[in-house]
């Protein structure tokens, strides 16, 4: 190979290099919630405002919760559900119709509310029914919500999901154990894709505290 040729190669590969180098991107910066849970901090959003009937019913009750029963294994459990929840737009607060169990008084008046009586380990689960609403198909969730002291701002803890079903019907479940303080308190929230309407056919809640 002629040496003029070498060279021309030679400055070739090198501008190939450059050229290169010029295109690589910057590693992309984690989104600021990932960062938060990777700090371990608690990400809290405000929801909807409850009505002021809600309100102060939530502030009387977590007011004047009952006494922990005393050191697991002492029952305190939950067990409630409901049936045909119709709405649409903005999240919503879910009620629960049939209370099955209610050991120790932790499910509070306006059946929409567990509150923490000890410090403990407690264990959650959230099943749900997705119906087919005629020309809405979208993602249904049902968010579990976790608050403290009566505050409007809570963290959500994780959600059952029931995607698009194709004109189906879906099912969505959410297990989770959680360490928890006397005074704080869980609900659960529905919504859905771009706020569109859904329907619930039936959806169930239970908590118990599992250990101290």
């Amino acid at each position: 190979m002629k040496k003029p040729t070498l060279l021309l190669l030679t400055v070739f590969m090198v501008l190939i290099g450059f050229g290169a180098i010029g295109q690589e991107q910057e590693p992309a910066q984690p989104k600021a919630d990932e960062q938060a849970r990777s700090s371990g901090e608690e990400l809290l959003h405000e929801l909807p405002p409850l009505s002021k009937e809600e309100e102060e019913q939530l502030a009387k009750a977590l007011s004047d919760l009952p006494d922990c029963p005393g050191p697991a294994p002492l029952p305190l459990a939950v067990s409630v559900s409901g049936r045909d929840h119709d709405t649409a737009g903005m999240d919503v607060l879910l009620t629960y119709q049939e209370t099955k169990t209610n050991e120790g008084g932790a499910w509070l008046p306006g059946n929409t509310t567990f509150a923490v009586l000890c410090d403990g380990l407690y264990s959650f689960s959230i099943t749900f029914v997705k119906d087919f609403v005629p020309g809405e198909d979208v993602d249904v969730s049902i968010r579990l919500e976790k608050g403290s002291g009566g505050s409007v701002l809570r963290d959500t803890i994780g959600k059952a999901l029931a995607g698009e079903g194709g004109g189906k019907r879906a099912t969505g479940a959410y297990n989770v154990i959680l360490r928890l303080k006397r005074g704080d308190y869980l609900q659960t929230w529905v919504s859905s894709g771009n706020r569109r309407p859904r329907y619930l056919l039936d959806y169930n809640f239970t908590a118990h505290r599992i250990g101290n």
